[in-house]
């Protein structure tokens, strides 16, 4: 390469530039060359087009549903549906899930949604519907449930408009949380009202533990995340008077809301210890998280939503079954996701649904990037040429190049290589993700 960049510079200027754009060109064409051959990319597009089913609409507002059809097959017998996504800024992603939401309600019974949002925010949320029942005005206010993200933007207003139209109807959607976070808008003060109201109820004064008092109107998302602002002999205080607490709460847990309320304080106490005792980025912390999330969803669909049909909305990286990495990814290998939990117990009863995308693209359409690999999965997708496309994993044959190693921006947008047919059901594929704004 230094001898052709030599020679180059004995030439005049244009003459450069031709010797530069000719050089150049045999590179390109010589990459290209092996990346076919080597990687047979032909023979990998036909294997890929012969497993792809094709949505033709992200629309939720579009109800011909006949290029979901083929859903109906894959998914007749699951009870537990899990709907991914890679970040939670995929705007293009949200309106999808809208979409299968939609179908998946009207046309297979699928009534419960649970979101990766917190397991009490949500059922105050819920809380507040069921006392105005008789209202002509109920409709949910996510607001007190969850992230920005999952309802204050464009992509995500026909759902929520969706849900509150049918919300008095026979048929309605119930919504749910099941993470140890916080995640809603409730204000610390109301927040100390009623969990002082409910302790009261079961002969518990919070005034007596001082600890948890001393916060208990600091009890919001940024608690959680500014734990540095306390004391350790503060948060030592603090997790022993959850711990007496909940010893008690033990005993009279008799009712949906008495569950609630342990797992919520259980949440805090967990979450703490999250905080304080690992770094972030630590394995140990991510499968704290993820177990718990586990345990709560499980609770949710064997107690409260018992022989529901059920959506879990969430991250990808939650709803892989399995989870194991080349040991330079600093021992994620180790890492054992919520779907692991949910697929050994709910079996062929559960389904795992990612999301993907070729490319990200501003909110005003345009400027393409975090493109994906062009030894990618999605690459061969975009070469392909369909806006959609879906990949259901169990059709996809033993001997296939699917079942083995292959590079996926999957989790997080990352080009990582990984056997995907092992972790995932199926694949639902966008050419281009427009982010939220």
């Amino acid at each position: 390469m230094r001898y052709f960049f030599k020679k180059i510079q004995m030439y005049s200027s244009k003459r450069r530039i031709l010797a530069v754009s000719v050089i150049l060109s045999i590179f390109l064409a010589n990459y290209l060359y092996n990346y076919t051959s080597q990687d047979n990319l032909n023979e990998k597009l036909f294997e890929t087009q012969k497993y792809l089913n094709f949505p033709k609409s992200i629309d939720l507002n579009d109800t011909n549903f006949s290029d979901f059809y083929f859903l109906d097959t894959i998914l007749k017998n699951k009870q537990i549906i899990l709907l991914g996504e890679q970040t939670h800024m995929d705007g293009s992603t949200f309106q999808a899930k809208g979409r299968l939401i939609r179908y998946l309600h009207e046309k297979m019974g699928f009534d419960v949604v649970l979101y990766e949002a917190s397991l009490y925010d949500m059922w105050c949320m819920n809380k507040s519907i069921n006392q105005n029942v008789s209202s002509n005005n109920v409709y949910f206010s996510p607001s007190v449930g969850l992230y920005k993200f999952w309802w204050d933007n464009t992509a995500c207003y026909d759902l929520w408009t969706y849900y509150n139209s049918i919300l008095k109807s026979s048929n309605p959607i119930s919504l749910g949380g099941f993470d140890i976070q916080l995640t809603g808008s409730l204000e610390p003060k109301d927040r100390s009202i009623m969990l002082e109201s409910y302790l009261e109820r079961k002969q518990i004064k919070l005034s007596q533990y001082k600890g948890l008092n001393s916060v208990k109107e600091k009890l919001s998302k940024s608690y959680l995340w500014e734990y540095k602002h306390f004391s350790y002999s503060q948060y030592d205080s603090v997790q022993n008077d959850l711990n007496l607490i909940l010893e008690k709460l033990n005993t009279n847990n008799t009712t949906i809301e008495d569950e609630i309320y342990r797992r919520y304080l259980l949440g805090i106490k967990q979450y703490n210890e999250l905080m304080w005792e690992y770094n972030v980025g630590d394995i140990s912390r991510m499968n704290m998280r993820d177990s718990l999330m586990a345990d709560n969803l499980i609770w949710m669909v064997d107690s409260v939503y018992k022989d529901k049909k059920i959506i879990v909305w969430s991250a990808n990286l939650h709803l892989f079954f399995d989870y194991k990495q080349n040991s330079q990814d600093l021992g994620s290998e180790n890492f054992t996701p919520m779907g692991k939990y949910l697929k050994e117990k709910y079996k062929e009863k559960s389904y795992m649904m990612a999301f993907t995308s070729y490319a990200n693209i501003n909110p005003e359409g345009s400027n393409l990037y975090n493109i994906a690999s062009n030894k990618s999965l999605e690459y061969l997708l975009h070469i392909l040429g369909h806006e959609y496309a879906y990949l259901n994993i169990c059709d996809i044959g033993s001997t296939s190049f699917l079942r083995i190693n292959n590079s996926s921006t999957i989790n997080q947008k990352m080009n990582m290589a990984m056997n995907w047919s092992q972790m995932i059901d199926g694949l639902f594929y966008i050419e281009k993700m427009k982010l939220i704004k």
